[in-house]
């Protein structure tokens, strides 16, 4: 199993808030296993953070942190 480290940034947010993908949903859904953790690193946009793990969990099954 694999764990995938991933930088958070606009192209995310704007992914999540038109239920599109997005750069890190795109890694997560093509890749042929399941990521055993997603770890996410961002230091701005708190509000959408909040909101995009579980959307990002919702698209694939892997749990997400930040």
């Amino acid at each position: 199993m694999k764990g995938l480290f991933t930088w958070f940034g606009k192209a995310d947010i704007d992914g999540m808030k038109q239920d599109a993908s997005s750069p890190i949903s795109n890694i997560a859904l093509k890749h042929p296993e399941l990521f055993y953790q997603i770890v996410i690193i961002s230091k701005i946009w708190e509000d959408e953070r909040r909101k995009y793990i579980p959307w990002l969990e919702k698209v694939r099954y892997s749990p997400a942190t930040f």
